[in-house]
């Protein structure tokens, strides 16, 4: 039973079509130098105009979610990374992401859900992550019939003591609110 609330973001699991390896996309010089807020393991992140990544905003567009990065620092070259921290001045920055509308995901949501929500579409909301840099980022309320959210709900992640009506299920997801991505310059699939 999924009663305790320990999301861990927005995890990939299945590419429709099978596998998951060609769903990745590398950025050079995918995020600012100095950027301010740290990037997470598998947090949802936009790519803006200029090339660069940034935490993306619940209920607004995203590019994709966040798997790692790698940067030279001061004094550290050749840096691979699950997280982008905050502040952090660095040089040769790749950052990777999954922007695939067929990948799909598991996540935690911050609320029971019932069976019905296969199909419904929900935004996400933050989280603070954790100590190992993983996201903690999970799947918010359901937005209803006619409405629009980040995620749609494909099915239950179906793991031993995870079931619908749980207080925090764990839940499979595609992405749907989605902005484009290529044909950025920089952006190369891997």
């Amino acid at each position: 039973m999924t009663a305790t609330a320990a999301p861990n973001g927005f995890r990939p699991v299945n590419h429709v079509g099978g596998g998951f390896e060609r769903s990745k996309v590398m950025l050079q010089g995918g995020i600012a130098s100095g950027y301010n807020a740290t990037i997470r393991y598998y947090d949802p992140v936009v790519l803006n105009a200029n090339g660069t990544l940034t935490i993306a905003t619940p209920g607004s567009a995203f590019s994709g979610v966040f798997i790692g990065c790698e940067y030279d620092a001061v004094g550290r070259t050749g840096r691979l990374s699950r997280i982008w921290p905050a502040n952090q001045v660095a040089t040769n920055i790749v950052a990777y992401m999954i922007s695939d509308p067929s990948m799909e995901f598991t996540v935690q949501a911050n609320a029971s859900l019932a069976l019905t929500a296969i199909g419904d579409e929900a935004n996400w909301v933050t989280g603070a992550g954790n100590a190992s840099g993983y996201s903690t980022a999970a799947l918010g309320a359901l937005v209803g019939a006619g409405n629009t959210g980040d995620f749609r709900v494909t099915g239950l992640y179906e793991i031993p003591g995870n079931q619908w009506g749980d207080a925090f299920p764990i839940v499979r997801v595609t992405m749907n609110r989605l902005t484009g991505l290529l044909p950025y310059a920089g952006a190369v699939a891997v």
